[in-house]
């Protein structure tokens, strides 16, 4: 009797189907492929029905259905089974079928912890012409790679980058490509990048397992870093942005800026949203959502209410809102800054009856659960007399003054935690000379302070290195006229070097000093005159 065994792939019903009869000629067919499909190591056992049916005129005697070895990959006949099962088992894997009778059986393919390719075949002995009758069986099992840890915002300003990863397979190795690198290197988890550039960035990741095999679609994650706003840059242009409020007995509540470039105010300059309620107070300015330009944090003198208008130049963007209400008015805004290093400002807090001090960690409207208080300074002599990096570790450190006794303090800052390195630097007894404002003024990446003695008009500056003044500390020129004074530090110019805005309560002439160290540099000069009156600079 001629025999051929026909071998059809019925994934699209759900089912392969072997067909045996007697058939005029007797051929060896060539294999057909049945494909378990791509799966991760040590998944639940994956199956496929067979149906194996004698279309002939005469009885078929089927000797054995087993699995033998097929040399794919690492996978052999072990990761896969034939047993009895389905709609009509064929009975002890040995049936008997008459003219157009079948049986099904179901293979078995169990997920191994290595991937790779895996193959075996399905054989069908019986006493057809050209038995057995054979079927390959395929499977990949995929070595897969994931992130453990969050990727960085979409924008941040943060310079680094860490990254966290695992994989399905163990013991796999990872390789990671940063950018336009060209090809995959060996890396290990967590991967921390650091100096970054200002740009857009791509990280890759792919694990490896021991056999070789790469996941062959790595983890990707895209993000861009933005210039860490300056102060009161609400336009994200680097350069300081001064904001007006009217404000006091019978101000108006309006609100305007004026947009920077040197001592030029551009023509983008208008009024933001007039808040006609004067218990409203600007209690400071900040980047709180890490966009690249600052906003601004509203409280309420009277209820305790606050909020945050997120800025994009004169626009309040629709993600302004609420923060937490603190009804306590003994507890005042003492300074904002960065003091985790996440790219988004804070706000400290200062309690003016206990000493306490607290800080909220922002992100955007969110108070961060990391939020907590800091050392208790009951002596209400001792007031927070600025906020900026003085280390350069990308922190925002407090400075203290005492009023009473002249001494000054650095509190270097890690969320809520007071750094080792705090401590005391030079005493300033005479306490006509004040802290007006903390920059970086010579551009070295740390804030320096700048002092105005409001008996004699003298300035000087501190460069900082941590609790160091440095050696070029020293006097600025000197303003005798005590109704010019320095209203807010910023970096007007975009030269990463703070400068000093002044302002005449007499004559509401304004002035800029764009900086460079102790040096005024030429390209001083007036700003527009504000008449004396309600209009009072609030970005500082």
């Amino acid at each position: 009797m001629d025999g051929n065994a026909r071998i059809l792939d019925g994934r699209g019903s759900g089912t392969a189907v072997i067909d045996v009869g007697a058939y005029e000629r007797a051929t060896v067919l060539t294999p057909g492929s049945h494909d378990f499909g791509n799966m991760d190591p040590g998944a639940a056992p994956a199956t496929t029905t067979f149906s194996i049916t004698n279309p002939g005129a005469t009885t078929l005697t089927i000797s054995s259905i087993s699995i033998g070895n097929r040399a794919v990959g690492a996978g052999g006949s072990s990761d896969f089974a034939v047993t009895a099962g389905g709609p009509d088992p064929c009975p002890s894997l040995a049936p008997t079928l008459a003219p157009g009778q079948s049986c099904t059986v179901i293979v078995t393919f169990t997920t191994p912890a290595i991937s790779g390719g895996k193959g075996a075949t399905l054989r069908v002995v019986s006493d057809a012409a050209g038995s057995p009758a054979v079927a390959s069986l395929l499977a990949v099992v995929v070595v897969d790679t994931s992130l453990t840890s969050p990727p960085p915002p979409q924008r941040t300003v943060s310079r680094s980058a860490t990254f966290a990863f695992t994989s399905n397979v163990e013991g796999s190795t990872f390789e990671c490509k940063l950018d336009t690198e060209i090809a995959f290197s060996a890396c290990t988890s967590p991967k921390n990048y650091t100096g970054l550039g200002l740009g857009p960035h791509k990280f890759q990741v792919r694990a490896v397992s021991k056999l070789g095999d790469a996941d062959p679609t790595p983890v990707t994650r895209l993000w861009t870093i933005v210039p860490r706003a300056k102060r009161a840059d609400f336009d994200g242009d680097a350069k300081s942005d001064i904001l007006w409020r009217n404000q006091g007995a019978g101000g108006t509540g309006q609100n305007y800026l004026y947009p920077m470039d040197g001592t030029q105010i551009l023509p983008s300059e208008g009024y933001l949203r007039t808040v006609a309620d004067l218990n409203w107070t600007i209690a400071g300015t900040g980047d709180f959502d890490g966009d690249g330009k600052a906003d601004i944090l509203w409280r309420n003198s009277s209820t305790g209410e606050n909020y945050i208008y997120f800025m994009d130049g004169t626009t309040i963007k629709p993600t302004e809102g609420f923060i937490r209400t603190v009804a306590d008015q003994s507890w005042q805004v003492a300074g904002i800054g960065d003091f985790d290093g996440d790219g988004k400002d804070d706000i400290l807090w200062r309690n003016a009856v206990t000493g306490e001090n607290y800080l909220y960690p922002m992100d955007g409207l969110a108070i961060m659960p990391s939020e907590g208080y800091l050392r208790t300074v009951p002596d209400q002599s001792w007031q927070v007399a600025g906020i900026g990096d003085f280390d350069g570790d990308g922190e925002a450190d407090i400075l203290w003054r005492n009023s009473s006794s002249g001494q000054n303090y650095i509190y270097p800052m890690n969320g809520t935690a007071i750094m080792p390195s705090e401590g005391f630097i030079r005493t300033v007894a005479d306490p006509a000379w004040q802290v007006k404002g903390v920059g970086d003024l010579d551009g070295d990446g740390r804030a320096d302070i700048v002092w105005r003695n409001n008996s004699s008009g003298q300035n000087y500056l501190y460069p900082m290195y941590g609790t160091t003044i440095k050696p070029t500390e020293g006097y600025l020129r000197t303003v005798a006229d005590l109704a010019w004074q320095i209203v807010a530090v910023g970096d007007y110019d975009g030269d990463g070097k703070s400068d000093l805005l002044w302002r005449n309560a007499s004559t509401g002439e304004n002035y800029l000093y764009p900086m460079d160290g102790i040096t005024i540099k030429a390209s001083e000069g007036y700003l527009r005159t504000v008449p004396v009156g309600n209009w009072a600079v609030m970005s500082k």
